[in-house]
């Protein structure tokens, strides 16, 4: 879901508690549309998508008893979770206009905007870092191999 909501365009702070970053990705939820029938400025809210908002809360309180409770206390039912997962991406991406969720797919800023580091060698036994590429670098650096 973080790397979805910044593939989206939207902020993701990461010092934030579970509960904090669930009520501000409650207020990004929409009732999920087709991408040819999205109004251009979809009205998101957890009242927008009332079954995501069920399924996110839910999935706040499995990340807090996860980092909270006592290592293996915490029942864990994985297919429900992915489904609560899916349903909450599929609303996160209809509370943005079409344009913005075709460019999350094609060119996700989770990915592209991370710093690319290369190894440059081992100094004892520990890679060494050249410096970070910058996002031409690594568009340049695929269109080459693509290319040549």
């Amino acid at each position: 879901l973080r790397d979805l909501t910044i593939d989206l365009g939207h902020t993701w702070q990461s010092g934030r508690s579970p509960r904090h970053t669930g009520r501000l990705l409650g207020g990004l939820l929409a009732r999920p549309t087709t991408l040819h029938k999205r109004p251009e400025r979809p009205r998101c809210g957890r009242d927008q998508a009332p079954e995501a908002a069920q399924a996110l809360d839910r999935i706040v309180r499995v990340v807090e008893r996860s980092r909270y409770a006592t290592p293996g206390s915490v029942p864990e039912d994985i297919e429900a979770l992915q489904r609560d997962a899916d349903l909450v991406a599929e609303s996160l991406a209809s509370g943005v206009s079409a344009k913005e969720e075709r460019r999350a797919q094609w060119w996700p800023r989770s990915v592209v905007s991370r710093r690319s580091w290369r190894v440059e060698g081992l100094r004892g036994g520990v890679p060494t870092r050249e410096r970070s590429r910058t996002d031409d670098d690594v568009v340049a650096s695929t269109t080459e191999e693509l290319v040549g």
